[in-house]
């Protein structure tokens, strides 16, 4: 169906904290096509919705531009 957003798991190492997650979210949510995005520390997850899959790289650069590790 057109204009579902996709949800996409992506790996995050070096969260330890709430603020590492609110960080991580922050800088993935900023990027434009990203509908929501939640990070998890525990899991060294982020989980982001997204408009359209072509934005997932410009996602993981702004998230390693935050200084975290992602995979």
């Amino acid at each position: 169906m057109f204009g579902l957003s996709k949800t996409v798991n992506i790996t995050v190492k070096g969260m330890h904290c709430p603020h590492c997650e609110m960080t991580v979210s922050k800088a993935a949510a900023a990027v434009s096509g990203v509908t929501s995005a939640k990070a998890y520390a525990k899991k060294n997850l982020l989980v982001v919705k997204v408009k359209d899959m072509s934005v997932i790289p410009a996602v993981k650069k702004a998230v390693k531009e935050t200084d975290f590790e992602v995979e």
